[in-house]
């Protein structure tokens, strides 16, 4: 997977550290993501990591602060010649990170890739890692939203993609994959170490809201 490289971003917090040094030790292309007020830089940097330091956005939000450093990755991986990014976090760990990369390829290298959607009143993509060809990976992870844009993350990002406003599931999934049944059938498994939510796949993705 040479044409892929997996940029995460996020926090530097001190129980990020080992998990992320374990998980993609196998990995060889993986770029962190981060601010440049960030510690453990040179522990992550010496077990391989490229990092990227970034500065914090003018306006500070959550859409923001993802995006910017969700952006710089991509645009890091594109001037090293990669093709494919697959977005993770910091605080995403992963039972089998190399073997997840395998069985997502053949959906991210021919359009974005997510884990799957939430259907409620509105809907949102389940964005703990994103996937796809990093050209447009960067038209959805490119403009800085404005202080007066109230949109929520997922719909900002998904309507500045799109080019187009009030999206519905059906046209969404037109244009991007999910991925949640392949990771099932594969016993993909991931947790969320900075919150008390338990097993992503095989938890959090029961719930009678959420769409493959």
């Amino acid at each position: 997977m040479d044409d892929t490289c997996v940029v995460i971003t996020g926090l530097l917090r001190n129980n990020f550290i080992q998990p992320l040094i374990e998980m993609y030790k196998e990995v060889p292309h993986k770029i962190i993501s981060t601010w440049k007020d960030q510690p453990h830089i040179d522990d992550l940097r010496n077990e391989g990591f490229v990092i990227q330091l970034n500065n914090y956005p003018s306006y500070r939000n959550c859409t923001n602060y993802q995006t910017v450093n969700i952006r710089e990755g991509c645009l890091l991986a594109k001037s090293l010649g990669f093709s494919y990014v697959i977005r993770m976090r910091t605080d995403l760990i992963c039972n089998d990170v190399v073997k997840f990369m395998g069985c997502i390829g053949h959906l991210y290298k021919e359009r974005i890739t997510v884990l799957g959607y939430i259907q409620t009143i509105l809907f949102y993509i389940i964005d703990f890692f994103v996937a796809g060809p990093i050209n447009e990976m960067l038209l959805v992870f490119n403009e800085e939203q404005k202080e007066e844009d109230k949109r929520f993350v997922e719909q900002y990002w998904m309507e500045e993609y799109f080019n187009k406003k009030d999206l519905t599931l059906a046209e969404v999934k037109e244009r991007l994959y999910s991925c949640l049944q392949v990771l099932q059938d594969n016993n993909i498994e991931m947790e969320i170490i900075s919150k008390n939510w338990g097993k992503i796949i095989g938890k959090y993705c029961k719930q009678n809201i959420i769409l493959n």
